[in-house]
């Protein structure tokens, strides 16, 4: 049987989770206000009840690729890569574009180096829409299709690299 104490101490758990899910959203508004303006449909890759990761999802960037130790692949032991070196942010696009070569609709992921950040989900074409907004959330970032082992990432210094494991 439990106590008030206990019943007390649970709710107050329960409510610093949730609190903790909300602050890792409102460490990402920039990104979400501009999604939200746009009405891009996107999904959180975290439990908000208790702000937990999808690991599966949120950890499959460096499961699949060589780490370097400071938080950006090691692309010196990647086969099957290419670089994009354009500033600007069409080039950009067609690189992923046609690096990636998914349906407009199919979900992809996108991480950013502030591991508080939530990750998201979000279709492909509205990923290529938003890219701008996406890669000034945060100094790095990665884009990611867990069904086609395809990744790009965003090196703070400019390039996009794209990589397939």
């Amino acid at each position: 049987m439990t106590t008030d104490r206990e019943k007390l101490v649970a709710k107050r758990l329960k409510l610093q989770l949730k609190n903790k899910a909300k602050e890792r959203i409102s460490s990402a508004a920039y990104i979400l206000e501009k999604l939200d303006e746009q009405r891009v449909s996107y999904e959180f890759m975290m439990d908000l009840n208790t702000a937990e990761d999808d690991k599966e999802v949120v950890d499959w960037p460096f499961l699949n690729f060589p780490d370097t130790g400071w938080g950006q692949i090691d692309w010196d032991k990647v086969v099957s890569k290419s670089v994009c070196k354009e500033p600007d942010i069409d080039a950009k696009k067609a690189f992923i574009d046609k690096s990636f070569k998914l349906e407009a609709h199919e979900k992809v992921y996108v991480s950013w180096a502030n591991a508080f950040s939530p990750t998201i989900s979000i279709d492909y074409n509205d990923c290529l829409k938003m890219l701008f907004e996406i890669l000034e959330e945060d100094f790095d970032c990665w884009i990611y299709s867990i069904e086609h082992k395809l990744i790009v990432e965003s090196y703070h210094e400019g390039d996009l690299t794209f990589g397939k494991v």
